[in-house]
């Protein structure tokens, strides 16, 4: 899904410059003029309101050749990895059912229209049922307060299984500034708790006394499409003391990404290509979600070493007809934590197809089938070691509605 982080205020800002309440004749509902669709009038107030949601409920099936096994671990304080292919457990098939109940208001001001959202989101699956603060944000005269999607992000792909990208939801605070009716640039900072890659081992996160700086840059044309590019910088500190060097000195790490959506007609047929890339120097989170990754390593030095990689990802969305329409999307990871001496390369790969089919407006059937393969080497006194893999594919059938 396109996030387009950076240009929220600016969208609220065109769709609601001029909020006013209007009652129609006859009878109780108020609509609410220039605040988009499904407003309405909250009795009593000049504010306008609008209910909506989600529900989705998914089954999938799985099946996995190898698994990846990984154990990190220290040896006289000097770091070591023990991994390999395994054979792996049973997985059984899994039904997920989650709920997403949102609001959102807007109310005209002195300084310009003022958004609130917020939503819950409900998750059922397995036996265990989970309710939880999605996001909670407020907007004004491009001041964005709250809980929300990162500014950093861009988008994980047209299929209903993301790919390997940034997808945060944090706390914040940031400004956005509209460059022109289709350009604007946001500054955000940004709650790094969401964002630790820690295994608990090599890395071990500390108090946060900063939280992440991200800058981005996005352009939305209807001709074309849309492209972003963000810029993270985040402090990586480690509270413990070393028996060779004492306390750990903080370090700087940081990521960049960028991106591009074009809107192309092939065959006579609508469609969208997304193109996007990301690089991290110790901010791992801003490619995306990998269980064989941490952030950094504490070497035997007594030296924070930072974990650096990319990501790659493309996605292509077809339309054969307006209600039926495929997705594939292909992406990767790629990561390598380089000690003194241990060298450890994890990398992850994902494809996904997918086809949706729509019989009425705001309810989706949908098919997807994934394959993982996730590769790990590591390389002991510049001696390689082995190339141990793990494959796993998936099959999802899903149904979404909504309102």
């Amino acid at each position: 899904m396109i996030l387009g982080a950076s240009c929220s205020v600016a969208v609220h800002q065109a769709v609601a410059a001029d909020i006013e309440p209007v009652a129609e004749e006859n009878s109780a509902v108020l609509a609410c003029t220039g605040a988009g669709t499904g407003f309405f009038l909250i009795p009593g107030t000049e504010t306008c309101l609008r209910i909506g949601g989600q529900i989705t409920v998914r089954h999938e099936v799985n099946r996995a050749r190898k698994d990846l096994s990984i154990e990190t671990s220290y040896v006289e304080e000097e770091p070591t990895i023990d991994y390999g292919s395994v054979e792996p457990e049973p997985r059984p098939a899994r039904q997920t059912t989650e709920a997403v109940l949102a609001f959102t208001t807007a109310a005209a001001t002195d300084l310009g229209p003022l958004f609130t959202h917020a939503s819950l989101k409900g998750v059922s699956s397995s036996g265990e049922s989970t309710l939880y603060l999605d996001q909670a944000y407020i907007e004004l005269s491009g001041l964005t307060a709250g809980r929300r999607q990162s500014f950093f992000d861009y988008s994980t792909g047209y299929n209903f299984t993301e790919g390997y990208a940034s997808d945060r939801t944090t706390n914040l605070v940031a400004y956005t500034h509209n460059l022109s009716d289709k350009a604007a640039i946001a500054v955000s900072l940004e709650d790094n708790n969401e964002r630790r890659v820690d295994d608990g081992v090599w890395a071990l996160r500390g108090a946060q006394n900063l939280p992440d700086l991200v800058v981005s840059g996005r352009v939305d044309d209807d001709r074309w499409g849309n492209t972003q590019v963000s810029v993270a910088v985040q402090q990586l500190s480690d509270d413990r003391v070393t028996e060779c060097c004492g306390p750990l000195r903080s370090t700087i790490a940081w990521a960049a990404s960028a991106g591009v959506e074009f809107s192309p007609v092939i065959l006579r047929h609508e469609g969208r290509l997304l193109l996007a890339a990301a690089y991290a120097d110790g901010a791992m989170s801003y490619l995306g979600d990998s269980p064989f990754v941490t952030d950094y390593m504490v070497d035997g030095d007594g030296k924070i070493v930072r974990t650096s990689g990319f990501s790659l990802l493309a996605s292509y969305e077809y339309h054969w007809s307006p209600k039926l329409k495929s997705m594939l999307t292909l992406s990767g990871l790629f990561a390598r934590t380089k000690g003194r001496d241990l060298e450890w390369k994890p990398s992850g790969m994902l494809a996904s197809l997918g086809l949706e089919y729509l019989p009425v407006p705001n309810l989706r059937l949908g098919i997807e089938g994934n394959y993982y393969r996730d590769i790990g080497r590591a390389r002991y006194y510049r001696i390689a070691g082995e190339r141990s893999t793990a494959s796993l594919a998936k099959l999802k059938t899903y149904v979404a509605r909504n309102f």
